[in-house]
């Protein structure tokens, strides 16, 4: 994608209010929706390459006038709704850290036990070099599995939540356009 690139998108709402209320949704009505809008907006964008593009959310209002207020403070509300989304991923990805941290605390001892069952292992005269090798291989496992979770939640677990981060900061920065349909 090339820096000027923009992501549309066109969202199609009764009213203002389906941007973030729960909708009541009717299985019977086929117009009826079962996300909000901004639900369905943030699961279309994080199919999309947004590094370098912008981002138009264009609302067509079908039940609903819209004017020179509605469309400034719907900007608003986005934007409030985004600065806390971003707030809360940010603390999830400390979080997830933080908890990444402390499994590697905790995982330490149970560490220092395998090495030392380990070297009890190598110094016993009495074991064939198989049996020696089979023991050996069954501490590797144990010593991965140990590591698992650390590693998983510090390298990989706060990813999709820097991501989510980024398109709501997309999302803020973006352009509103209001219609009625």
């Amino acid at each position: 994608m090339a820096e000027n690139d923009i992501v549309e998108y066109h969202l199609k709402l009764k009213t203002i209010d389906e941007l973030f209320g729960e909708p009541a949704s009717d299985p019977w009505d086929p117009e009826s929706r079962y996300v909000s809008g901004i639900d369905e907006l943030a699961n279309f964008l994080r199919l999309q390459r947004l590094r370098y593009a912008a981002i138009r959310l264009t609302i067509s209002l079908s039940d609903q006038a819209t004017d020179d207020n509605l469309c400034t403070n719907t900007a608003h509300a986005l934007q409030r709704y985004c600065d806390f989304q971003i707030a809360d991923n940010h603390r999830q990805i400390e979080e997830a850290r933080l908890d990444g941290r402390r499994a590697l605390i905790t995982s330490i001892p149970v560490l220092l036990i395998i090495v030392a069952i380990g070297l009890l292992i190598f110094w016993m005269p009495y074991l064939t070099d198989s049996v020696k090798s089979f023991l050996a291989a069954g501490l590797g496992v144990f010593t991965w599995v140990t590591l698992w979770n650390p590693a998983d939640l510090m390298i990989y677990a706060w990813r999709p939540l820097l991501r989510d981060k980024r398109m709501y900061e997309k999302i803020r920065e973006g352009e509103l356009v209001l219609t009625s349909s």
